[in-house]
Formats: C-alpha cells, structure tokens, sequence
C-alpha cells in the first residue's frame, strides 16, 4: 500500500550534448545580433527625428539671420518690393 501513496520519483535530466550546447550558443549569438540591429535602428530613428525638430525649430531663425541687426524681426518695409 505504501507504492500507492507516495509520489511517482522524477526521473534525472538528460545531460545535455555538445550539439546542442553550440546550437543554443549560436542561436543566442543571433538573438543578441538582431537585438542590437533593432536597438541601432531604433536610435537612428530617434536620431533622425530629433534632427528634423530641431531643424524646424531653429531653421526659420538662421535663415533670417544676417549680416542686418536685430534679424529676428524680419526684412524692414523700406527694403521690400513696392514698399
């Protein structure tokens, strides 16, 4: 009666061949490649994006800036077409 209360044993693991150690070491090589492909890309993005806003936020400022004083408040009336 004792073989039908107590718990079945587990068997031990299978060791692990050198085969498959590789495998598992090259496919992690490949996983940790493509994570850094995807994490440089993604900072490129980033990268490019904060460019583009800076670009529009300071873009119109330089290109008013000239050898005129006070070029942030644009081309004076007098130096206009027809004005």
């Amino acid at each position: 009666m004792g073989a039908i209360l107590s718990k079945p044993k587990i068997p031990p693991p299978q060791p692990i061949s050198e085969e498959t150690k590789m495998q598992q070491a090259r496919q992690q090589e490949i996983l940790e490649r493509d994570e850094k492909r995807l994490e440089d890309e993604r900072t490129e993005e980033l990268t490019t994006l904060q460019k583009r806003k800076r670009r529009a936020r300071f873009g119109g400022r330089r290109m008013l800036l000239a050898e005129r004083p006070m070029a942030e408040l644009g081309i004076p009336k007098k130096d206009t077409l027809g004005g």
